[in-house]
Order: C-alpha cells, then structure tokens, then sequence
C-alpha cells in the first residue's frame, strides 16, 4: 500500500541531552508539545516515513533533509511526525550530521525513550533516593543529608526579648529568720507562699543598694538574722511586693514570674551572609537554627522548623527562693505547649556580701545573763565580806572565800564582755558567681540564628538544585 509523503519533522535546541543526566517532567502530552514549540525550531514537511530504529532494532537511526548542513549546526534535538501511522509524536537526540552534498545533510539521531513513552507509564512504587521537591515547603524535607561542616555563623536577634520584658534592671533580694518589726508593720508573719512554695524565711526586695543599707541598720541592732543577700533581675519579683513604708516585704506569690516572648522571625528573611538559597531546606536545622545561651557555658538549640504556626515563641519564669532562677521555656516546639525538656536556666545570681556589728549582736543576745551575773557577784562579795566580819576566825575565812569568788565571776564577766567587744564583725563573703556577667548586665539569656558559613551554602544549595533532597522513602516517584 503506498503512501503520500506527510511526515514532518522538527528540529530545536533543548537543554537535555542522551545521558538522561536532566530532563522534563510534564503533565500531558499538550504541555509537553507546547514546550518543544516554543524553542529555537526549523521544520520540515512532507517526507516518507521516518523510522526511529535501524533495521537491527537499535535506537539509531538518521533521515536526510533538503538543507546545508552548515544551516544545521544550532541544533540538537528533534522531534517528528508520521501522520500515515497515527498522531504520536517521537523525540530524539541529534547525535551527528552527515554532509551529502551542499543541499542535503544526514540527520543521525537517538531516540528519546524517555519524553517519547514516559507519559504513557504508569509508575510503580519505587525505593526513591532523592528528589526534587515539588512544593519545597521549609520543615517540609528534613531527611539527614551526607554534609560535613562545623563552622557557623551568628546573628544576635536583639528584637527577641524587649527591654521591658527580660531583667535587664537588677535590684536586691534579702531574707531573714527573724521578721524584722519595722514602722508600719502591725503583725508578724510566719513565712509565706513564694512562687507557689512555702518558705519559712522571710524575704524582703529593694530596688538598690540604699534600702539595703537602711534595713542592715536596723537588723544590726536587733538581730544577726539575715541569710542572704543577692543581686536579682526585678522581673523575678512579679507582683510579689508590697511596700510597707520605704521597706520592702514581700507578700505571697502563689505563681512564678511569668512573660510571653515572641522572637517575629521572618524565616525567609534569614540570609547566610548575604547569601539567599532558592531551596528551602536550607531554612532547616541543621544548616539554619536558632540558639539560646544563658552567657554562662550553656546553650540550647532550637530547629525553627519544629515551632508552631504561631512561630518562634517561648515563655519565661522567675521564682523567688534561697536560690533564685530564671528559666526560658520554648512555646508550641515539637507539639508541646511548654516543652519544658528543652528549656535554659540562668541560676546562681550575685550572693552579696555584708557583714554586722559583731558586739551589739553580742550584747543584744547577753545582756540579761551578763547583768545576773554581775549581781550575783556583787552579792557573793558582799556577803562574803559581812560574814568575815560577824564572826571572825574560821567564820572569817569563809566570808573571804565567797568575797572573792564573786570578784572573779565579776571579772570573768568583765573579760567576757571586753573580748566580745574585741571580736571583728562578722563578714559574709557571698558568691561571686556571674558578679561580673551582671554588672555588664549580660547575665541574661540572647538568643541567636545560627547559619552555616556562606561557602558551604552556596555549595550545598547548588548540590540540591542538581540533585534534589534525600528521600528515602519507597513511593511513586
């Protein structure tokens, strides 16, 4: 049977090639022959039917065309029609051109099996090592990839705790064993409710060092009960203070201090020195995070990715104790509320130093024994001395022997208090942890995006445009 010649064939410039190494995913075959319509094309009409294999059943083959060679050097790739045997069209690569004669040229091609027959597969499940992402939603890949680095790069987020929400502004946290009865103090507790805990001691909060001088006046001449002194941020305090007068006893807290923080980090406006990658697993831990530390040899490391739809979020508790703390809590991280397994601490703030009067707390806790003391001294030698002189003799030296023994209980008592006055005044050295961190006010926590250094962003960005993410996963491709 024979045929009218009406084949046609198209030639064009892709940017793929017979390796497969690249090559285009499309829906249908309408997008795919849309596409190879719109590059760089020349075609040819009405030849006989162009055979996609040789006579040995291989995908070479060739076809021979009314055009100089010269004419056909831009190209690499073709595609072609057989409208005699249905409506498919085949692709292939131009794998050499043949020079005939100045009018006609041999096309030599391969097919390509690939965008000729892919459309027409159904795909199986298949064990896919990697691959491009087609949403690339950041936290969407986080399979662990094969790259070594160990240098990153950091960004101090000030933003993340306001002025007015973290103890940038220290005062002073005093607590007694004794209450100290100051004017305007009508009753006497007997411990509270601090941070929701029981304390037996009673505590007291100045916002400098004047009011803890004034009240050190007042508990040197009643009382060696002060237990410590320490250097605190206000925001620990909460709503815990009453003020009676210029003193400041603290009432009950059923509840630790409390603060909402949210860090408002855009994550896509991260750059990694300047750098912007296209593929968004760079936005992912552990190529981009963000790290707390407390300045004091303790960090934590939190993935954006595993935050909530609300964003990088913590909350933030003081509480007042013996042993005051700060703790930051991540909000919403990992699906929890308060996931409080990955929080940070600052403990150990400024034990202050003080000391007291060391023989007015002598005399205060003395006084009344000493007093016995001396009369009773001064009875014995009295009465001593009127015995000796009733009744003479023996009598006589037994009225000297209680004179003089009430001489020494006298003088021991003398010696005693004149050694007390000798003593030097108790001094409490305190605790010098982090004295200096809080007198820079950096005893605080700061947090931190963290990125890989901008050479291995670059490198690695590359790397998965060319070669997708890691999968791992068995799945229709």
């Amino acid at each position: 049977m024979a045929f009218n010649p009406t084949s046609t064939i198209t030639l064009c410039f892709v940017q793929i090639d017979n390796t497969y190494k690249n090559q285009i995913y499309f829906e249908s075959r309408e997008d795919q022959r849309a596409y190879f319509e719109t590059t760089l094309k020349r075609s040819f009409a009405n030849y006989l039917t162009v055979r996609k294999t040789k006579a040995d059943g291989s995908l070479q083959s060739s076809v021979k065309v009314d055009c100089n060679i010269d004419e056909l050097q831009w190209y690499n790739y073709m595609f072609y029609q057989n409208a005699n045997h249905g409506d498919r069209i085949f692709y292939a690569f131009i794998t050499n051109l043949v020079y005939i004669n100045e009018n006609t040229t041999e096309i030599q091609f391969e097919t390509d099996v690939y965008q000729t027959w892919m459309i027409d597969c159904i795909l199986q499940e298949s064990y896919v090592i990697r691959e491009h992402s087609e949403t690339d939603y950041a936290g969407e890949n986080i399979v662990p990839e094969s790259f070594h680095f160990d240098d990153y790069f950091y960004k101090e987020e000030f933003p993340a705790f306001p002025f007015d929400k973290f103890p940038y502004e220290y005062g002073y946290l005093v607590a007694t064993s004794d209450f100290i009865q100051v004017e305007g103090t009508e009753t006497e507790f007997h411990g509270a409710y601090q941070s929701g805990i029981y304390q037996g001691l009673y505590f007291y909060y100045f916002p400098d060092g004047l009011g803890v001088s004034s009240f050190m006046q007042i508990v040197d001449n009643t009382s060696d009960c002060v237990q410590f002194i320490c250097c605190i941020p206000k925001f620990i305090i909460g709503s815990a203070t009453f003020l009676i007068n210029e003193y400041g006893l603290m009432g009950s807290s059923l509840e630790p201090a409390i603060a909402q923080i949210n860090m408002n980090i855009n994550t896509f406006a991260i750059d990694f020195q300047g750098f912007k990658p296209k593929n968004k697993k760079l936005y992912t831990n552990p190529y981009c995070n963000i790290v707390v530390t407390n300045n004091s040899g303790e960090e934590a490391v939190y993935n954006i990715e595993d935050f909530g739809e609300l964003g990088v979020r913590f909350v933030m508790y003081g509480d007042i104790s013996v042993n005051p703390s700060i703790t930051l809590i991540p909000r919403s991280y990992k699906g929890e509320d308060e996931n409080i397994r990955e929080g940070i601490s600052i403990k150990n703030f400024p034990q202050c130093s003080f000391n007291s009067d060391s023989f007015k707390l002598w005399m205060a806790k003395n006084q009344f024994g000493t007093g016995i003391e001396i009369a009773t001294g001064v009875a014995q030698i009295v009465g001593g001395i009127a015995g000796a002189v009733a009744t003479g003799g023996a009598g006589a030296a037994i009225g000297a022997g209680m004179a003089f023994s009430g001489a020494s209980n006298i003088a021991n008592t003398i010696n005693n208090v004149y050694m007390a006055s000798k003593q030097p005044n108790a001094s409490q050295q305190g605790c010098p942890n982090n004295n200096l961190l809080t007198a820079l006010k950096r005893n605080t926590f700061q947090a931190y995006t963290r990125t890989i250094k901008r050479t291995y962003a670059e490198t690695i960005d590359n790397f998965f445009t060319m070669y997708g993410y890691a999968t791992n996963k068995i799945k229709v491709p």
